[in-house]
């Protein structure tokens, strides 16, 4: 490595690539146009007409207003020249352009793929081809588009720029101190003793926030000295601001963030603020019906967002497998803010909220991944990547969902954003916000496991393809150093927490990839005799035999997309309809192999990045080799749904910029753009119909009636009964007695029997909840929830609570009918006979 490059040169037969957006053009012939072509401009676009004819006014010298004639040759290369540099949507506003005979080929050439992406994609994924074995007709084609997408990218600009990332910039290496300074190690803490004292502070923060945040529990002390450590940390990282310097970034930064709070209306304004609309609706409306009822993953995260509510203050929650605290934080947030009970509806609010929040990141990603290159193209990329997202059947299934998952595609998106921005600049604000956001995600959901590797590989790629210098070299390493120790801050109660209690952290990602961790011994008879450890010849073993197995989940994770998704009820469609619809699935294919063309003529490592984090973040559901089953997994993959919808939004950006170009008319180039957003309608209808529709209907057939009954026992409660004259008894595969607690406003309701000694146990509950808010009231009716085929339970239940009549509930379907059992008051004798005391109530009525 040295510390000098040489330029690149452009390749030979390449077609010229357009400049850098820094890189003065030269200036464009002044245009006069006539009074009715100004008032069509006008019409057509006010705002960039008058913007123009300002820049005309300010820019040009007087003696430039009324331009001299040119000759008819040269006034048609000038037009061509001036028509090369327009942007791809200036060029929707400039009546006629010249179509050179390459655009015109490749307008072509991109129409032909493009409908042999969708031929293929619509039979990849019909009905008869999710059920056969081997890919059929429909994968050939979509394997075809792939190559020749590729190839056309490779040979020609598609559109699009396709320049090599200019030689990257460092900073100029501070001065050496010498005045005043006698020896190496003062002239070394002079220069960088504030950033030791910082790290010193960092490191005590850390050592406090891990011994006074065990037992998992954040501590007030161990919070306060967990935060100052991690700004500690960035204050020691922090870019080096000295002097002028940073009262002029300072002054820059502020300007920033007030221009950032002034709303400048633009067609781009508009298009995402109806993008956000339509995706607010798909995420929150009829939110009572959709989704219809709970789950017992559902009842878990309403209870421990109780407990918060209550006081708890754990750093990871171990029951049902083991859970991320952020969620339950965030709906106890909500709860404090809205006033919403705890409840499923909340449950929904709070994941919807952060789909939604999602679709404005995917709009930033679009435009950051892009838009350094061509800020028209990144503002067409966002703004696609913004609307198949919030019209996606995968996403507006996370966010309807009511669970922690939606979180994963939320802190991928946001990280992206800076980690390009750190892979192709390497300044180092940039690696700080990524391992800010690197630790702040393990808080959420644990496929967020996978992300460091991700940024390994990043890192690797940008040391290969930007690193010139040993010096550049040297700042990619310490960089990325910044980033692990600021996530390791980040992460360090959690850290503290799988110190202690490992097997319930790594209980949900332990996978059998290496065999298990204790083998069985068994006898001639195959009985269990006992157990070992399992020794390194055991680990290769099964290495050796579930390899073959990984190969196959591999496959099936990566075909989720066009072929056959996830079959779960609770979070896909058992029919095995793919994560992206026919149309999302053709641009996909379509942006990928464009993907793969550019990679060959640049040297961006964020692109290069972009299809190996796919294969990447998919990892968690590929590796679940002990349940193939569940294979793939739309909710262990959801970290890879921002990058395939950024393929597939550059795939349709690409198409459209390049058909575009070869309509030499206005209003063909309007009809690309058109036609464009008439596919993400026919994307939102298929997506809703997939949703609402045909998931929906697989969900609530396999549910229970919770809602329903809840609404029962809040109307029994609130009338002719109370809470402590309810009780359920338990049925093999049947109800959560907590669910329906939830659902009937009264989480801490605890009346759930089992069916052996059901009576008895309902007898012991009655004693035991005497004093307490759900104490019996003898002169209320008493109800009981049991399951119609149970046979025996009313006689069982009539010796003790007589009188009592059997009501059959019809439920949205007649297997999940439900029957109840409801009795006239007991009364006060009844009390002191079976339970051999008597409650407030009975004793307020004796003293009067």
């Amino acid at each position: 490595m040295t510390d000098q490059a040489n330029p690149i040169e452009p390749e030979a037969g390449a077609a010229p690539s357009a400049p850098p957006e820094n890189t003065p053009l030269a200036e464009p012939e002044p245009y006069d146009p006539s009074l009715a072509e100004l008032l069509r401009h006008f019409l057509s676009a006010p705002r960039r007409t008058l913007a123009h004819l300002r820049a005309v006014l300010y820019a040009l010298p007087e003696d430039r207003l009324t331009p001299a004639p040119m000759p008819a040759a040269a006034s048609a290369v000038a037009s061509a020249e001036s028509a090369e540099r327009l942007s791809p949507l200036a060029a929707l506003f400039t009546p006629t352009l010249p179509v050179t005979r390459q655009q015109a080929l490749l307008a072509i050439g991109l129409a032909i793929l493009t409908i042999l992406a969708l031929i293929g994609s619509a039979d990849l994924q019909s009905p008869a081809a999710r059920r056969s074995l081997e890919l059929p007709f429909g994968g050939a084609l979509l394997l075809l588009t792939l190559l020749a997408a590729a190839a056309i990218a490779a040979v020609s600009n598609v559109g699009l720029p396709l320049q090599r990332l200019p030689r990257l910039s460092l900073p100029e290496a501070p001065p050496r101190l010498s005045d005043g300074y006698n020896t190496p190690i003062d002239r070394f803490l002079a220069a960088h003793g504030l950033r030791l004292v910082l790290a010193v502070i960092g490191l005590l923060g850390n050592l406090a926030a891990w011994f006074f945040n065990a037992n998992n529990q954040f501590t007030a002390f161990g919070t306060l000295a967990w935060l100052l450590s991690i700004a500690a940390w960035i204050g020691a990282f922090a870019p080096r601001m000295q002097g002028a310097l940073s009262t002029e970034r300072a002054k820059t930064w502020l300007k920033g963030l007030s221009g950032a709070f002034r709303l400048r209306w633009s067609w781009t304004v508009a298009l995402l603020v109806a993008i956000l609309v339509a995706g607010t609706w798909l995420r929150l409306s009829d939110l009572s019906l959709y989704l219809p009822d709970m789950t017992s993953d559902h009842v878990e995260k309403a209870l421990d967002a109780q407990k918060v509510l209550d006081g708890d203050r754990s750093v990871f929650f171990p029951n049902n497998g083991g859970r991320e605290v952020f969620q339950m934080y965030f709906i106890a947030f909500l709860h404090q803010v809205t006033g919403i009970p705890i409840s499923f509806e909340l449950l929904k609010l709070a994941s919807g909220l952060e789909g939604i929040l999602t679709i404005l990141l995917a709009y930033w990603l679009g435009r950051a991944f892009y838009g350094e290159e061509n800020r028209q193209l990144g503002n067409l990329v966002g703004l696609l990547m913004a609307a198949f997202v919030a019209v996606s059947y995968w996403h507006i299934m996370l966010s309807r969902l009511g669970l922690r998952i939606v979180l994963t595609p939320l802190v991928v998106t946001l990280l992206l954003i800076f980690l390009v921005r750190a892979l192709r600049h390497n300044r180092r604000g940039d690696w700080i916000i990524s391992g800010l956001l690197l630790g702040a995600g393990l808080y959420f959901y644990q496929a967020v496991r996978i992300v460091p590797l991700m940024l390994i590989v990043g890192l690797i790629l940008a040391i290969a393809l930007r690193a010139r210098s040993w010096r550049a070299l040297g700042a990619y390493v310490f960089n990325f150093t910044a980033l692990v120790v600021i996530a390791f801050a980040v992460f360090v109660p959690l850290a503290r927490y799988l110190y202690d209690y490992p097997e319930f952290f790594l209980a949900r990602t332990t996978g059998r990839l290496f065999g298990e961790d204790v083998i069985e011994i068994r006898n001639s008879q195959g009985e269990v005799i006992g157990t070992r450890p399992a020794q390194v010849a055991d680990r290769i073993a099964a290495f050796q035999q579930n390899l073959g197995v990984l190969g196959e989940t591999l496959r099936r994770s990566i075909l989720m997309f066009n072929h056959r998704g996830d079959t779960a009820w609770i979070t896909g469609d058992p029919d095995g309809s793919p994560q992206l619809d026919p149309y999302t699935g053709a641009f996909f294919v379509l942006g990928l192999g464009l993907l793969f063309g550019r990679l060959l003529r640049r040297r961006d490592p964020a692109e290069w990045l972009l299809p190996l984090s796919i294969l990447i973040l998919i990892l968690p559901s590929a590796l679940a080799i002990a349940f193939i089953i569940e294979v793939p997994s739309a909710t262990r993959a959801s970290g890879a749904l921002p990058l395939v919808y950024l393929v597939t939004a550059f795939g349709m950006a690409a198409l459209v910029i390049g058909i575009g170009q070869g309509m030499p008319r206005l209003w063909l180039r309007r009809a690309v753009y058109v036609g464009a957003a008439l596919i993400v309608l026919i994307s939102a209808s298929i997506n809703y119909e997939r949703y609402f529709v045909d998931a929906m209907r697989d969900y609530r057939n396999s549910t229970f009636p919770y809602r329903q009954a809840g609404a029962i026992m809040r109307g029994f409660a609130q009338s002719t009964g109370a809470y402590g004259n309810v009780f359920m008894i338990a049925f093999p595969y049947w109800w959560d007695h907590r669910a329906l607690a939830i659902e009937a406003g009264v989480p801490k309701w605890g009346n759930g029997v089992l069916r052996e000694e059901a009576v008895q146990s309902i007898l012991n509950f009655l004693r035991a909840n005497i004093g307490t808010p759900f104490e019996m009231r003898p002169d209320r009716q008493m109800l009981f929830f049991f399951n119609p085929n149970d046979q025996t339970l009313v006689s069982e239940l009539a010796e003790v609570f007589p009188d009592g009549v059997v009501i059959r509930i019809a439920a949205y379907n007649s297997e999940r009918d439900f029957n109840l059992y409801v009795t006239p008051p007991l009364g006060c004798a009844w009390m002191q006979r079976y339970l051999e005391r008597t409650g407030n109530f009975c004793a307020d009525r004796l003293q009067k």
